[in-house]
């Protein structure tokens, strides 16, 4: 995996998805925040949001769940130039 990005929740890798055959983008929540219940929660709460949004300009949730503990949200990896 690959570290493209951080924000003040998560980080974002890339990713390959084995099933698939596909890579993806992925956001984990922040080793500080993983046991903390109220940033789980929020964690949760956004990706339902996005879940539920549907547009040509929104990145499409694919999955989101816990592995090992660790929350994640998985959706298309869109390539091309960084938001920095």
């Amino acid at each position: 995996m690959e570290q493209p990005g951080q924000g003040g929740m998560g980080e974002l890798l890339r990713a390959r998805e084995e099933n698939l055959g596909r890579e993806v983008a992925l956001k984990v929540i922040a080793p500080l925040f993983a046991h903390a219940p109220d940033f789980r929660r929020r964690f949760t709460r956004e990706a339902r949001a996005r879940a539920s949004l549907e547009s040509a300009h929104v990145v499409a949730v694919d999955a989101h769940g816990a592995e090992d503990g660790h929350l994640y949200i998985a959706s298309q990896l869109i390539r091309g130039a960084t938001s920095s």
